[in-house]
């Protein structure tokens, strides 16, 4: 009854889950239509709106008239739907008054601001264009920001998840239009000390759209830089008086980083006598390549993470683009002005490589150490798809503050880091891809970029699973020096096996001597079914105590269960291991191109409804891909043959049916893991192997009962007791005849061929 009813729960579970995902798009569209403007007030009208619309020219929504002017435009992209509703309230009441035009804002920043007078061609310039160098940096001075990010040692893979012939991995790709921005552009904001919440102070494009001059240029030897200014200087408005600031951004790449250097300097130009804020706003990477879109799980999360004051505390957040698209923004990370909470990076990753803006811990003394006051994702997508924002772009923007005094510069530095998630698997690349340990070293432990990777906050499970995750890698690493990639997995399986096999095959007889028992009891639970006809608790009551009778508890049944969640941590170390290893990333094997994507078998196309169409992605739960894979049939197939060497034949209908929704449940765990990975396939597949296995060969000595039970039932394979024979005369004392003792051997194997052997040799005895 115990089984029956999980089963029934787990199945209700799926049907449950299976029907909210696609009635959730229905019920809660991602992107809600505005609603009618005569029912509702404009301020919520336009707290409604998404964010695409407010850029546009509203001229058909009564009483609000022509477009915004662009740097109003640019705050209100940037603002929460609360800021936007109190900005658009105050407007609106200004400009209901008929005999009032509506307020102007202050000129820096509601006016449009002016393109400079000059404005000369853009120029590209390249970091690392040496095969020396992990990265090569394309830098573009539209912007000062970086256009294109290649990097050296690692293959390119497609949208499918395929290698691409002859190509690395361009972890920011220069985008399909002339007029895409570049990463990594700076902004400020017109007037000293921003924060958050401030309507009236959003960061201007000025500097974005700026062609920046440069000053300096080297790629000569082991270190490339790039020193570029911007010019005009931009203004910054205190008290009604303008004040120019001059920036200089300084761009260095070392042969062996998996960073850029980036040091921001700025000055305050003139004679001002007091000092000056100077919000600025750097943001993060853009269109960062999803690899294998049709079954991977993580496309592009937003992660912000810091530590408190003491530095021991470390905490991250991390936003997915799905939520962030629905949202059209992600929340803001604000830090403690009582310096209690440091924001140290941001940036974005993907489920193998990350690009991140890391503060440098490295500053000079006179810089205020927690400098940035507030970290946002925000979508970049130019027109985001309603039903699919998990492809939509994003980034992070991290908002900073530095007080400048004439004649006093103040620098602050950044690493732009861009490498794996798994930061420590960079002590797993050798030859001339082998990185400084003391690099790696400061990476994962000084910089804290060992948070970037995600377990799941479960305390003492999670440090458990990240530690068997770290054994994991340790020992795919050590096996590949010797072995291929896939056979280091059979390996591995092998080992996690075979070191669990003890607690394995004590489990597995118990389970079958279990069964052997419950064979004995079928015909008085027969019995007992047609007494208690018509009581099902009393039909349960029964046999519970007929098994407690015959020395069977119920509850033994549960053991296995620590066996499952002794296994639990190993099963999701491999796995976390799999899914962020780079040593198998585009590892082939037989017809598998990809050991870390599905084995790709067959191509069937991308024109099959809810099963591959790219667009059925998200909303159907049957989409399985362009591609039929065949391991994952593989290892349902064997799993349906280990529940029927389990199992028990059915003694009634209802059992049947308990077996029949068993394997009806596999077939749909298998169509829920057909995207997994080609190389966890092959642990599913050795792994339920070894079960079958370690199941077929089991002595059977050990799991037939040993004497007749009461009641009449013998053991499994014995003759049922014959008739008493007859009285007669007792035979004479004397020594009774030794019975050759049958060996007791543990190896079922070596059993069985004994007595194979030994019927041989009597039946030749006979002829």
């Amino acid at each position: 009854m115990q089984q029956k009813n999980l089963i029934i729960f787990c199945l209700l579970s799926f049907v449950i889950l299976m029907v909210w995902m696609p009635l959730r798009y229905l019920l809660f569209p991602p992107v809600p239509p505005p609603p009618p403007p005569l029912k509702l007030p404009h301020k919520q009208l336009w707290a409604s709106l998404p964010v695409e619309l407010m850029t546009m020219a509203p001229a058909g929504v009564p009483g609000i008239g022509p477009a915004l002017p662009q740097v109003t435009q640019l705050a209100l992209a940037d603002w929460s739907a609360g800021n936007r509703e109190a900005w658009f309230s105050a407007w609106l009441a200004n400009k209901e008054k008929p005999a009032e035009q509506p307020p102007k804002p202050p000129p820096a920043v509601a006016e449009k601001p002016k393109k400079p007078a000059q404005q000369k061609p853009a120029e590209k310039y390249v970091l690392g264009d040496d095969t020396n160098f992990n990265i090569r940096a394309t830098i573009t001075t539209l912007g000062g920001g970086i256009k294109e990010l290649v990097l050296n040692k690692f293959k390119e893979a497609d949208r499918l998840g395929r290698p691409v012939k002859g190509e690395n991995l361009h972890l920011i790709p220069e985008g399909d239009h002339d007029d895409d921005p570049a990463a990594f552009l700076l902004y400020h904001f017109g007037r000293p000390t921003p924060t958050p919440d401030d309507k009236n102070n959003p960061p201007l494009d000025i500097l974005g759209k700026l062609v920046w001059e440069k000053v300096s240029y080297s790629n000569q030897g082991d270190k490339h830089e790039l020193v570029l200014k911007a010019v005009p200087e931009p203004e910054v408005i205190k008290d009604g008086q303008a004040h120019k600031v001059s920036i200089t951004k300084t761009y260095t790449l070392g042969s062996g980083d998996y960073h850029v250097g980036l040091e921001l300097k700025f000055e305050l130009s003139g004679d001002a006598k007091e000092s000056i804020n100077v919000g600025y706003q750097l943001a993060g990477p853009l269109r960062m390549p999803i690899e294998g879109v049709w079954y991977t799980s993580i496309f592009r999360n937003a992660i912000i993470g810091g530590f408190d004051g003491n530095g021991k505390n470390v905490w991250r957040d991390v936003q997915d683009n799905r939520t962030i698209g629905v949202q059209g923004g992600g929340r803001d990370l604000v830090r403690d002005e009582n310096d209690q909470k440091f924001i140290r990076f941001a940036g974005v990753a993907t489920q193998f490589f990350a690009s991140l803006i890391v503060v440098d811990n490295e500053q000079k003394e006179s810089v205020k150490k927690n400098f940035i006051r507030w970290a946002r994702p925000t979508l970049e997508s130019a027109s985001p798809n309603p039903n699919q924002q998990f492809l939509d772009d994003i980034t992070t923007r991290v908002n900073a503050e530095v007080e400048l005094k004439a004649g006093a510069p103040v620098v602050h530095k950044y690493l732009l880091y861009h490498g794996p998630v798994k930061v420590r698997l960079l002590g797993q690349l050798a030859g001339e891809k082998e990185v400084d340990p003391d690099l790696i070293e400061r990476y994962e432990t000084t910089l804290h970029l060992n948070q970037l990777t995600d377990y799941g906050r479960f305390g003492f499970w999670t440090d458990l699973i990240v530690l068997v995750t770290n054994v994991m890698h340790r020992l795919l690493w050590i096996l590949s020096h010797v072995l291929p990639r896939w056979l280091c997995i059979i390996t591995l399986t092998i080992l996690v096996r075979g070191s669990m096999f003890p607690l394995s095959r004590k489990q597995a007889l118990q389970s079958a001597k279990m069964q052997a028992k419950m064979r004995e009891l079928a015909p008085e639970f027969k019995q007992l079914e047609e007494k208690y006809k018509n009581d099902p608790m009393g039909l349960q009551h029964a046999k519970h105590e007929l098994m407690m009778k015959r020395g069977i508890n119920p509850m033994a049944m549960l053991g296995s269960c620590w066996i499952v969640l002794a296994q639990m941590p190993i099963f999701l170390g491999l796995y976390y291991s799999l899914q962020e290893s780079i040593l198998f990333r585009l590892a082939p094997f037989l017809w598998m191109k990809n050991l870390a994507a599905p084995d790709m078998l067959i191509w069937w196309g991308e024109n099959i409804p809810w099963i591959s169409r790219p667009q059925d992605q998200g909303s159907s739960w049957l989409f399985l891909g362009p591609y039929f894979n065949i391991l994952p049939i593989i290892w349902v197939v064997l799993q349906i043959m280990q529940q029927k060497m389990m199992m028990l034949p059915p003694t009634n209908e209802q059992e049947a049916m308990q077996q029949k929704m068993m394997k009806y449940m596999m077939v749909v765990i298998g169509v829920m893991f057909y995207k997994v990975a080609a190389g966890l396939c092959l642990y599913f597949i050795m792994s339920a192997a070894w079960s079958l296995a370690e199941r077929k060969l089991l002595p059977k000595s050990q799991i037939s009962p040993a004497s007749p039970t009461a009641g009449g039932a013998s053991g499994r394979g014995k003759s049922p007791p014959g008739p008493k024979p007859p009285p007669g005369p007792k035979p004479p004392p004397g020594p009774r005849p030794k019975l050759r003792p049958r060996p007791s051997n543990g190896d079922g194997v070596v059993q069985r061929v004994k007595d194979w052997w030994e019927k041989v040799l009597e039946e030749a005895k006979k002829k």
